[in-house]
């Protein structure tokens, strides 16, 4: 007798009938041979079908973030699902499908919102549209960012009139989008996952892709190079979590014993396997907490906490794959095949506010505002107490970059003190600019994603104040190969279940940022000058094509001194991109 299945269309409660799906297919797992293995997996791909059909009806990435999670949900079954499936067929077929039900738990929201951006270059889509989409997505940012920031219950109520009123002009509009422009529809929704094959033909030579995945006790790694393809599954325990915050404090605490210990553990655990001798880069798609991690700092080989460090002679991952992160394989793949129809953009423009010694907390930031704290209380953003932390290196960092670039004849803009200020930053066409490079202040909120930020120098003249938030990045118009967020923290974000890692990052890629250079805590002034120097040097002078080997090598360059050879000062910095 066939086994009937429902079509995802007819359903009315989407979560009750995705979760009837679950339940049943883990039932016909019970059975553990090929044909109750196969059904289950039917049953798994008419939940995702469901969750897509779901997730193209919405139009608020929080909905769809929060969608998300039930993707992550479906994708751990469908993944266990399909390699025990790829156990009992001898088939590496499965094996390819439980690394797509991976690529379903992984940044696909922000993933659609750039294929939607990408659509409309194609799709012939007047530009009269394009701007009133444009502005209505920027009012509809602006009033959820000024909700974030806890509005009294009248400023709530009328943001929330004005929010719905937005969104409800959004809908209108995308839906007339859909139905006279059928290819940007067509564009816009495509949720195919590149097959292996596709990404292996796209990967260049001597580099291999690493995906992972975190079930509840399993790390799943998808290790893909130019011929070969293989999965592994490793047990983890709580301890896995443990590690990984001991590990990013034992660098930033300097606590050096641990860090020896904790880096060689968690390297054996998210490397069980052997990398080919002819590897030379690495791609590392992360997954949950561990996009918080440096992997450049994971230590290869045991080292003898007992013998006095040498912290310039340590087997480092850097020291022998340069290394970069993806936020998905899809996003990876859709950077290397598709073609923008964009104006080709040049030269730097980079800002230092630098801060003076008297910059004083009390008029800068008074209105910056925090998440409540679990009393309730509003708390402001202070900088080393009463004043803002000045940042001298930074000027000095931004000129001889300016310097690098104009040495090899091009183009180069700097903005200090008062002129990096953010009402300047939103006035000038930074399309222009094919390197943007902010040295500042950065905060993360992770309850709040929208409101981490960044400082630029107050300017009393104008309605701004003074802070970069994450809700704002979303409006603004790169057209930027690279974009160095040279401040604190600015790789972090919340972390969510099925979406992955929600913060400036984020914002910047959906504004246009092709790469990203960010940092994962807080970083050393003058280090941080020294690495930013060496990697715009490294990638000038040897015309490089992209940014994993100068970062490599500004980092083996300050690991080779004594000043700045501790982990501290150069794994803060990763490379989102290429």
């Amino acid at each position: 007798m066939k086994m009937q299945h429902p079509r995802p269309q007819v359903f009315y409660k989407y979560d009750y009938f995705v979760e009837s799906l679950m339940h049943k297919a883990q039932l016909m797992r019970m059975g553990g041979d090929q044909t109750a293995l196969l059904r289950a997996k039917l049953l798994y791909e008419v939940a995702d079908s469901a969750l897509t059909l779901v997730r193209n009806e919405l139009l608020s990435s929080e909905d769809k973030i929060r969608l998300s999670e039930k993707f992550y949900k479906l994708s751990q079954a469908a993944i266990e699902n399909c390699i025990h499936l790829a156990e009992v067929s001898g088939s590496q077929q499965y094996l390819e499908e439980a690394f797509a039900f991976s690529e379903k738990s992984k940044s696909n929201v922000l993933a659609q919102s750039l294929a939607a951006n990408q659509a409309k270059q194609f799709a012939g889509i007047p530009d009269s549209l394009i701007a009133l989409e444009d502005q209505l997505k920027s009012d509809i940012n602006f009033f959820n960012l000024k909700l974030a920031e806890q509005p009294d219950s009248i400023e709530k109520i009328l943001y929330q009139n004005e929010l719905f009123t937005a969104q409800q002009a959004y809908r209108n509009l995308i839906t007339q989008l859909e139905n006279k422009y059928p290819f940007y529809y067509q564009l816009k929704y495509d949720q195919t996952v590149p097959r292996v094959r596709a990404i292996q033909f796209a990967l260049p030579e001597n580099t291999a892709l690493v995906s992972y995945f975190t079930g509840d006790s399993v790390l799943y790694s998808f290790v893909i190079s130019k011929k070969d393809f293989a999965v592994y599954r490793s047990a983890i325990g709580n301890n896995f979590y443990e590690d990984q915050v001991g590990f990013r404090k034992s660098i930033t605490n300097k606590l050096d014993d641990d860090y020896i210990m904790l880096a060689n553990n968690l390297y054996q655990k998210l490397f069980p396997f052997n990398i080919d001798k002819n590897i030379q880069s690495l791609i590392i798609i992360p997954d949950g907490t561990l996009s918080k991690l440096p992997f450049e700092a994971l230590l290869s080989k045991k080292v003898n906490p007992r013998n006095e460090i040498n912290f310039s002679q340590l087997p480092y991952l850097v020291n022998n794959y340069e290394m970069s992160y993806a936020l998905s394989a899809r996003l990876y793949y859709q950077e290397q095949s598709v073609t923008t129809t964009q104006q080709q953009s040049e030269g730097l423009l980079a800002y230092a506010p630098v801060f003076g010694e008297l910059q004083s907390t009390e008029s800068f930031i008074n209105d910056i505002r925090n998440p409540l704290d679990n009393q309730g209380i509003n708390r402001n953003i202070t900088f080393d107490g009463k004043f803002i932390t000045p940042l001298p290196a930074t000027a000095n960092e931004i000129q001889a970059i300016a310097a690098v670039f104009k040495q090899k004849g091009q183009k180069a803009t700097t903005l200090l003190y008062q002129n990096a200020n953010e009402k300047r930053l939103k006035q000038l066409d930074i399309s222009q600019s094919r390197y943007l490079h902010i040295a500042t202040h950065g905060f993360i909120n992770e309850e709040q994603p929208d409101l981490s930020g960044l400082l630029f120098f107050p300017d009393t003249t104008a309605a701004e104040d003074h802070i970069l938030y994450s809700g704002e990045v979303y409006n603004l118009n790169l057209n930027a190969r690279l974009v160095v967020l040279s401040a604190c923290e600015t790789g972090l974000g919340k972390v969510t279940s099925g979406e992955g890692l929600l913060g400036l990052s984020r914002a910047f890629f959906y504004a246009g940022a092709e790469n990203l250079v960010v940092s994962l805590w807080n970083v050393q002034d003058q280090a941080t000058s020294d690495l930013m120097v060496a990697f715009y040097q490294e990638h000038l002078n040897n015309d490089s094509n992209n940014f994993g080997n100068p970062l490599q090598q500004a980092k083996l360059n300050m690991i080779r001194t004594d000043r700045f050879s501790h982990p501290y000062y150069w794994s803060a910095f990763v490379l989102i991109g290429q």
